[in-house]
């Protein structure tokens, strides 16, 4: 049996030979814009023909080597300091390699499952965040999800600046963190994105080394059966999965909008006494039933009079999982995205809106599948005025009222559809 792992991994290692080539190779990860270690020893490595003459220099150290019988070479410079000063890496032997804009400082790899891999584009403010990700001396390498039976030399992944556009899709949590370690340190910053959703450790791990673990063997052996029934359980699979797509299921509902009799819930004089209510946050499955649909709440709150005409900010936790939001019968925010159920809202009250004295507020959910209402914790629910002091909390009573009932969905992926089996390619593999 072959090993298999994410190829994130294996070509970051880049330890195994995958035969000779005529002319010298390098790894991915080795290339222009790159960031190389401070204050440790720099290997360089690649490959090209048995028994070939390899030098290897940066910033005037230089360093030569001789390829083994497999064409393999590496080399190791010898540490250098932090530099914000762009160096070239020269590469010779039967052919020449120049690597540029190189810098020396701190690299990390952000590496696990999916809460590593969410991108930055799908995070709390994002459009602010990317606008602002403009950092030369930040530099990102992003892995591909892709699998491998063996470790792969090289990828199509590359080295890049840091710019709202190579920053879109990179880890989120990889790229706060080494953004506050660049400003923080004020040393240049190198982060590699080897991050996959669902993986299961035994993918990461080479087959010797599961091997030699109890455990380990443990998992190799049901692979190794599951492999062996592969065939026959894939043709069972197609057979089931016709079985279910031949019966009507729902897997999201849509929307229909909001009816014409509720235009007026939003507006400030309407009379919700004869709604019902809710402590907020929570969602209305603790309370109202296990629905899917869409439910109306409102609550009235008093403006400070040092707020009258100003600009405020209406901050609430995620809602589950489409809003429609107003202030005084006023439209001041939407989410339909479908990220939504954890994405964490913040509208702007435009000045004049806000009156001293009362206001209402109102939210019209709609939850397509899954839980439904106002998630997040108490605090995430507030209105402020910028440039003034005070907090108007949100949380606590709230009325409600049920528009639509709709039976659960059962939501997306393998959720009541039959899960297709594991089998060659599988990234949750050993």
């Amino acid at each position: 049996m072959k090993y298999h792992a994410p190829i994130k991994t294996a070509a970051l290692l880049s330890l195994m030979a995958m035969g000779v080539s005529a002319e010298i190779t390098l790894p991915s990860v080795i290339g222009s814009n790159m960031v190389l270690q401070r204050d440790q020893p720099i290997p360089i490595w690649g490959k090209a023909n048995p028994g070939e003459n390899i030098s290897v220099e940066l910033n005037s150290e230089k360093a030569e080597t001789v390829t083994d019988k497999e064409g393999n070479w590496s080399i190791a410079l010898p540490p250098m300091p932090a530099s914000f000063t762009p160096a070239t890496l020269l590469i010779a032997g039967e052919n020449k390699f120049e690597l540029t804009n190189i810098l020396i400082g701190e690299v990390w790899v952000c590496s696990g499952q999916s809460n590593m891999e969410w991108p930055l584009y799908e995070s709390h403010n994002a459009t602010l965040e990317l606008m602002a990700a403009d950092y030369p001396n930040y530099r990102l390498f992003r892995f591909e999800n892709q699998t491998s039976e063996t470790p792969l030399f090289r990828t199509d992944a590359a080295w890049e600046t840091c710019t709202p556009t190579t920053a879109r899709r990179f880890s989120a949590i990889g790229y706060f963190f080494g953004r506050y370690i660049q400003q923080t340190l004020d040393v240049p910053v190198g982060m590699i994105h080897t991050a996959w959703g669902g993986t299961p450790a035994e993918a990461w791990i080479r087959q010797e080394t599961l091997e030699k673990n109890e455990v380990g063997r443990s998992i190799l052996n049901k692979w190794k059966t599951e492999l062996e029934t592969y065939p026959e359980r894939l043709v069972q699979w197609e057979q089931a999965v016709k079985n279910w797509d031949d019966t009507e299921h729902v897997i999201f509902h849509t929307d229909p909008g909001a009816p014409a009799e509720t235009a007026a819930f939003p507006l400030p004089g309407f009379d919700d006494s004869s709604w019902g209510t809710s402590i907020l946050p929570a969602t209305w499955e603790t309370k109202l039933g296990l629905f899917d649909g869409a439910v109306w709440y409102r609550k009235t709150i008093e403006i400070p009079t040092a707020w009258e005409g100003k600009s405020l900010l209406l901050e609430l936790g995620p809602l589950d999982d489409f809003d429609v939001t107003y202030f005084n019968g006023k439209e001041v925010g939407r989410y339909e995205d479908d990220n939504g159920y954890m994405m964490p809202r913040s509208y702007a009250i435009p000045a004049g809106l806000a009156q001293s004295g009362k206001a209402s507020i109102t939210i019209r959910v709609f939850d397509h599948f899954g839980e439904g209402g106002l998630n997040g914790t108490a605090t995430q629910y507030k209105l402020t005025c910028p440039g003034h002091e005070g907090t108007v909390s949100l949380a606590g009573e709230w009325k409600h009222h049920i528009e639509l009932k709709l039976a659960p969905a059962i939501g997306p992926g393998n959720n009541g559809a039959p899960p297709k089996p594991r089998g060659p390619g599988s990234p949750h593999r050993p």
